[in-house]
């Protein structure tokens, strides 16, 4: 059967189709991958700017020893979407407040005492910035984390946004 020239071109023209149309599709999920890998990172970046914009103006409102933890509360409220945890961090790493208290069926409750979340803010503990992706919920979180200055001390935002609708 193989010794027709013409049963050999079309088996070779076949599998160099199936081969292109494999290459095609692999180059087309990766270009479709990085794409939305970059506008959740965009969106994170966004955020994290108008909840510390929010944060700033908050500041001007409330005083006293508990003025960074009403501002960053009301932030959260203003901020809070259904597949997003806030989380903002005093200057010696412990949690000033979250959004982790409120109802979220995106992000499982445990997230913030996670091992996860510590190997996140260990790798941040260096930089100004950083957006990494992060194990826990159905579908893992991309998570961006930002130091930023309010009333003379150092305060860390962590954002995370849950992975499973674009997956």
């Amino acid at each position: 059967m193989l010794d027709s020239v013409r049963v050999r071109l079309t088996l070779w023209y076949t599998g160099l189709l199936a081969l292109f149309l494999v290459l095609l599709s692999l180059i087309t999920y990766f270009i479709f991958w990085r794409s939305t890998l970059q506008r959740t990172d965009i969106n994170l970046a966004e955020l994290s700017e108008a909840f510390l914009s929010t944060v700033q103006a908050e500041m001007l409102d409330n005083h006293g020893p508990d003025a960074a933890r009403l501002a960053t509360q009301e932030a959260i409220v203003e901020h809070r979407f259904r597949d997003h945890v806030f989380a903002v961090l005093d200057p010696k790493g412990g949690i000033l407040t979250s959004s982790q208290e409120l109802p979220n069926e995106e992000v499982p409750a445990g997230l913030l005492s996670s091992a996860a979340f510590h190997k996140l803010l260990g790798d941040s503990a260096s930089s100004e910035r950083v957006i990494e992706n992060m194990s826990g919920g159905r579908s893992g979180c991309r998570a961006l984390v930002r130091k930023f200055p309010l009333k003379g001390r150092t305060y860390t935002l962590v954002i995370l946004q849950s992975l499973h609708p674009q997956n």
